[in-house]
């Protein structure tokens, strides 16, 4: 049996040492009396030195604000360069994020869930590959059991801030290179963002039910949605919580997930914070990441739906054809989420993908 390790409720052991904070010990940095900032160019600050307090620090080389600083250095999140964080700080992620690891050792797989979602929607694939990989599930915060106090409506209004998430999570585990990002629905932008930002840090991308752009902007791109269409779903978020979840809910599940599926989604919409929940349902369906797409630096394995009341298939054809390495395959689905209603499909598609991409680094 795998050993699962729930870093929000069980100890955590020693984290691995990153090769930069044992060089940082060595040159007596373990405790600094005045916080310091890294950018992404390595250049070392003080805050003394500029009398700008911590909050107000930002990348010299990006302009990207820090992340929250302890006694130790960091890094602005879209930086290349790698972040220094103290074991207090990476502690402090893997709680807010409710970061769990099913493995020990394999190849990483890191899971990302939808909007209104959160890790427990891949417990009927997480099983397929206890034996050969090493999972990482996570919560963006807001979600699931994350730390709701950590919650900033700045920072989340963006796609960009839970891309932060994700980056932050990886830091905090010890994680450089070679994860290979699993996202569904809007995680799979963020999941593009992420890896624009750090590309030494993925290997490769597995996106379920992409869509970089839910509205309609013709002629050259169907999303499946008109603006007032969606200011109309939002309004009755606002309205009547309850009652849009129990509406959103069969769209996202489909004919395939009616029932059970359906079920789960609409309790995990329920028990999320409606003011989180507005605004991560603003930043999901009005995000406009086409721009991006032919930045994204890593392969990538699209799984649309043949049937999906969220992103028509056109969406993944037009992913397919503006992102570089991708491989594009239809399944048989009539939902928004088939790693809920049809796992066995979404897991027949990554073990060939991963077996795939083993092969082709050995040769």
């Amino acid at each position: 049996m795998q050993k699962s390790t729930d870093f929000c409720r069980g100890p955590l052991g020693d984290l691995p040492e990153r090769g930069e904070n044992r060089a940082a010990l060595a040159r007596g940095q373990r405790i600094s009396p005045v916080p310091t900032h890294i950018d992404c160019m390595g250049k070392e600050s003080s805050f003394t030195d500029t009398g700008e307090p911590p909050s107000a620090e930002s990348c010299s080389n990006c302009a990207q604000p820090a992340l929250e600083l302890q006694s130790r250095t960091s890094n602005c999140w879209s930086c290349p360069w790698p972040a220094r964080l103290t074991r207090k700080r990476s502690m402090n992620i893997l709680k807010r994020n409710n970061v769990r690891v099913i493995g020990e050792t394999g190849p990483v797989l890191l899971y990302a869930h939808g909007f209104g979602c959160n890790q427990d929607m891949w417990s009927r694939v997480t099983p397929a590959f206890a034996g050969t990989h090493r999972q990482v599930l996570f919560d963006y915060v807001g979600s699931g059991h994350s730390d709701r106090a950590a919650f900033d409506t700045q920072r989340y209004t963006e796609l960009s801030g839970y891309a932060r998430d994700v980056v932050e999570v990886c830091d905090a585990l010890g994680l450089h290179e070679g994860v290979t990002f699993v996202g569904h629905s809007v995680s799979c932008s963020i999941g593009m963002l992420a890896s624009i930002a750090r590309p030494e840090l993925f290997s490769q991308l597995i996106l379920l039910g992409p869509s970089p752009c839910f509205l309609n902007d013709p002629p050259g791109y169907f999303g499946g949605f008109e603006r007032e269409d969606l200011e109309g779903l939002l309004a009755l978020m606002d309205q009547n919580y309850m009652g849009w979840a129990q509406y959103l809910a069969p769209v996202v599940a489909g004919a395939s997930g009616a029932g059970e599926v359906a079920s789960t989604l609409n309790d995990s919409f329920c028990s999320t914070d409606p003011a989180v929940a507005r605004v991560f349902a603003r930043a999901t369906f009005f995000a406009d990441n086409r721009a991006d797409l032919p930045k994204v630096p890593r392969p990538s394995l699209l799984l649309q739906h043949h049937r999906d009341n969220l992103a028509p298939v056109s969406v993944g054809e037009y992913l397919h054809a503006h992102m570089p390495a991708s491989t594009l395959r239809i399944l048989e689905v009539e939902s928004h989420c088939a790693h809920m209603s049809n796992p066995a499909l979404v897991i027949e598609e990554m073990q060939e993908y991963l077996a795939s991409s083993t092969a082709a680094s050995a040769a």
